[in-house]
This record gives C-alpha cells, structure tokens and sequence, in this order.
C-alpha cells in the first residue's frame, strides 16, 4: 500500500495518549487489543500515538489519562526518547523501549507502518540533534566521576584504589563506585586495577565483597588485592591513585598514606583523596591540606567539581527541554528544523 502525504501522519495532525501506570484497566486492555497504532511502554508508563481517529473509542475515563495534541504530542515524544521523562535523565533504555515497540508495531502490521515512517525519522533525526548539540553538555555529578575527569585518567592506564569500609562493616558505596567507573573508563579486562587498605581486616573485606560483584557480574575485573606495605612498591608503576577514605577518622592512616605517597620516586602520577572530613563539613584538613597541587586533587576540588556539575547540567536540561519545544513548534508547521531556522534561537539553547 503507498502512501500519500496526506495519509502519512503529522506533526499537526499527531494525538498521543500519556498513561502513566504499569496496570491497565479492563477498558484500556480492550481497546490496546484492538487498536493498530505504535505504542512506546516502560516499566511504569505506557504511551500510544496516531491520528484523532484512532482514539475515537479509547476510554479515557481515567485519572492516568493525559491526551496530548500536535507540537505538544511531539514535545513530548523528543522528551520521552531523550531520557528526560526517566527518573534518570538521559537515561538510553527508555529510547530503546520505543523504538522497540516501533520495530515491534511494524512487523505486526507492515500494512499501516508506512504512514508513521516520516514522523519516526523525524523523531530521530531531531533526538539525535538535540543529544549530540545540547545534552551531550551533561556530566554526572558524582565524586568518582569527578575524581576521574579532575585525575585526567586514560586509558591503559594502572590504578591504586585505597579503600574503605561503611559504618555497616561492607565496603563503602564509594569504594565500589569507585572500581565500577575505573572499569568502565578503561580497557576492559585488562588487569590494571589495584586496591588496598591500611588494616588487614578491612582489606580482606573489601576482597570478599568485590567476590561478591563478580559473583553477581556487577563487575568482571581481575582486582590484584595487596597488603598496604607493599603499596608503596605497586604506587611506582601505578598512574592514578584514588582514595575513597575519609579524612580525619584514623590520623594515623591518613599520615601513612601521605608518606607514602611523599616519598615515592615517580613523580609523574596522580593523587586523590575524593572524601573529606566528615566533622568540618566535608572540606580537607590537615596534613592533606601540606600535598602539592601538581600532583594532587583535593577532596575539596572534586566537591566543588560536582557542586559545578550540577549548575551546569540544570542550564542544560533547561535548554533540551526549550529545544524539545521549539523543535516540535517548527515541525508542526511542516518545516525542517534545520540549523538555519534554529539559528535565531542559537544563543537560547546555547548552541554555537
């Protein structure tokens, strides 16, 4: 069957049904049974969208229920497929589920398909404009991403994780965040990765529950677990090195890793302490405060690092989310937002 563009569906002409809860009613599984439009579903929300004509005999009955029409159907569909409608922002498996269902709709009814072809490819010509020009803007605001970026880690490079253990008795949330983003800023399976900890004890459980990660295929590393006194020998061939304990709790194990680090002979790696001392706020102490900044970041610079992050990733949802609008505006007159039409509104979404 061929489609003229007046069968094909537009912008304009765009309805979409919002229903957000996992449970439908009776009503609404009838008519899903029986309707032949795309549906994009995740855990907790299910989205359909057609003509007027298709939900002619949806039962909307239900507080859940939100009907959306023309730019501000399509506003959404850039939303949903951008990861901004997630709890995560900029999350990608919510992109998946759509265009899953899409691939999914197509095979079942390769006879109507055609007629949602343009807007499909506008949806991703347009997602994929808005991510790669305003959301690519975005950096997670987390100390062991901040600690990574501020270190200046690359790849094949080793690393020394001296770590810690949580008012629980487990290792820290940090210490395992730690190692998960090492992982997954380098090389994978490569053996580059080494953690300790001053106390033999705390060492062994840090050991028993990066086991468990495995165990559980959180992680895949192949972790080399030393005792601290051979650290001082692994930091001479060691890059990066990321402490995840905090300042102050034990002095004592703050001075011996600062000696150790003092007095290695390669001078030409990195540093850092991501935690400061919980009684000050927060901020670095003494004699953390004595290290040198060529060779060192603070637990002060990765707080204000993520502090920064988190001004600079609202500036930019403000403007994915403007760009959202403008985008659906300038499709639902049936024009191409081109860089050239986008460009009065360049310095609005931050665009250069």
């Amino acid at each position: 069957m061929n489609f003229s563009n007046d069968n094909k569906v537009q912008v304009s002409d765009l309805v979409l049904v919002d229903f957000r809860s996992k449970f439908l009613t009776k009503a609404i599984e009838d008519w899903k049974a029986d309707s032949t439009v795309p549906a994009g579903e995740s855990c907790a929300r299910q989205v359909w969208y057609g003509t007027q004509k298709d939900f002619e005999s949806f039962p909307s009955d239900h507080p859940n229920v939100n009907f959306k029409y023309g730019a501000d159907a399509y506003e959404l569909l850039l939303s949903l497929t951008s990861g901004f409608e997630s709890k995560k922002i900029c999350e990608t498996h919510i992109r998946f589920q759509f265009f899953n269902g899409w691939r999914a709709f197509r095979e079942k009814h390769p006879d109507i398909a055609p007629k949602y072809q343009s807007l499909i490819k506008q949806i991703k010509t347009d997602t994929s404009f808005i991510n790669e020009n305003i959301v690519s803007g975005m950096k997670t605001h987390r100390k062991e991403h901040a600690a990574i970026d501020l270190s200046y880690m690359k790849k094949n490079e080793d690393v020394l994780i001296i770590g810690n253990l949580s008012s629980s008795g487990d290792m820290s949330p940090l210490t395992k965040e730690m190692i998960k983003v090492c992982e997954s800023r380098q090389q994978p399976y490569r053996d580059f990765l080494t953690v300790t900890h001053p106390c033999a004890d705390a060492l062994e459980k840090i050991k028993s529950d990066v086991s468990l990660l495995k165990q559980n295929k959180i992680t895949r590393l192949d972790v080399r677990f030393i005792p601290f006194e051979d650290a001082p020998r692994v930091l001479e061939m060691t890059d990066k090195v990321y402490v995840t304990m905090p300042m102050g709790n034990d002095p004592e194990m703050d001075q011996q890793i600062i000696d150790m680090w003092q007095g290695r002979s390669r001078k030409d790696n990195v540093l850092v302490s991501l935690l400061g001392n919980p009684k000050s706020q927060g901020q670095a102490i003494e004699p953390w405060l004595s290290l040198s900044a060529n060779d060192y970041v603070s637990s002060d610079a990765v707080s204000a690092e993520v502090y920064k992050r988190g001004g600079d990733n609202k500036l930019v949802q403000a403007r994915a989310i403007r760009a959202f609008s403008i985008f659906a505006e300038i499709r639902a007159r049936g024009e191409h937002p081109r860089h050239n039409i986008c460009a009065v509104k360049s310095r609005e979404l931050g665009l250069s």
